[in-house]
């Protein structure tokens, strides 16, 4: 009986450890820029702190919600241009080899472009979907295999563009919801190559709108509570400076405006359940942008 006990014991131990022994990411999309009708932006990933280790890049879905109403005929593609406008990279995925003092890295970057696709689903979402390589040997791992490490704004999936773009604000939001959801797999870095899904959190792009270019971080101190709500939403902004607020929601549609110096309340117990982007901005065309949950 002691010995069944501590057999029992031990494997709860294995299916506990498991549990918690995952390995965790985090995706975002940055550099996002206006050209005339064109809109860029970048694709990052990265290992977060408290990851069991290293992203070794497998299969991986990119779902990304856009507004169509603010595209007329809307194409997107991969920018392959190595010197697209406002300081974007361009070009090729910046991953680099497990094997990083090996000489395939350009290899790895062209294999993982050319398995990828970029396309639109339904009516509001792009889809960026990744075949990732299927090493059948320890040195064709090590040689082709993207490593993505903790390291910020480095391992670049790539720069997309979508044309067509009419000047009405919008947001790229990630979709993380049970139907097309984005989701990453690592492999196991020896053989059989196992793959597994990472744990990813995720940072939607700021709101994008034709003065975007000309606004500047805000300086001012703020605050927006409570977050999620589900009756009230308080915006507090210091100093004397008149505010002004408006309510997006995921489709970058305007909900509510208004003007307010230091203190304003919200109704939101109207608002269906879901996330929604408050922007703050001012005369002096600071501006910040905050994601509000609500809650039923």
């Amino acid at each position: 009986m002691k010995k069944l006990l501590l057999l029992l014991s031990l494997g709860s131990l294995f299916i506990v450890n498991n549990l918690f022994a995952q390995v965790t990411g985090h995706v975002s999309i940055e550099n996002v820029s206006v050209t005339g009708t064109d809109v860029f932006f970048d694709v990052y990933l990265n290992e977060t702190a408290g990851s069991t280790g290293p992203i070794y890049l497998g299969n991986a879905d990119f779902y990304i919600f856009y507004d169509p109403a603010a595209f007329n005929n809307p194409l997107v593609s991969v920018e392959l241009d190595p010197n697209p406008p406002n300081g974007l990279q361009g070009g090729y995925c910046s991953f680099l080899p497990t094997n990083t003092g090996g000489t395939n890295g350009d290899f790895c970057r062209f294999l993982y472009n050319t398995n990828q696709s970029t396309t639109f689903v339904g009516n509001n979402q792009i889809a960026i979907n990744l075949n990732g390589p299927s090493p059948g040997t320890q040195t064709a791992f090590l040689d082709n295999m993207a490593l993505i490490d903790t390291q910020l704004s480095t391992h670049r999936l790539g720069t997309y563009k979508i044309t067509g773009y009419n000047n009405t604000p919008f947001n790229l939001i990630w979709d993380t919801s049970m139907g097309f959801k984005t989701q990453v797999f690592t492999l196991e870095d020896t053989a059989p190559f196992f793959s597994s899904e990472v744990v990813l959190t995720h940072t939607d792009s700021p709101l994008i709108g034709t003065s975007s270019n000309e606004e500047t971080a805000i300086t001012f101190g703020y605050s927006v509570f409570p977050n999620p709500t589900n009756q009230y939403l308080t915006i507090e902004v210091e100093g004397t400076q008149e505010s002004e607020f408006r309510l997006f929601d995921v489709n970058g549609r305007l909900l509510n405006t208004g003007l307010f110096t230091g203190r304003t309340v919200l109704e939101t117990a109207a608002l269906p359940s879901g996330a929604y982007f408050l922007k703050l901005s001012n005369a002096e065309n600071e501006f910040a942008v905050e994601k509000v949950i609500v809650t039923r």
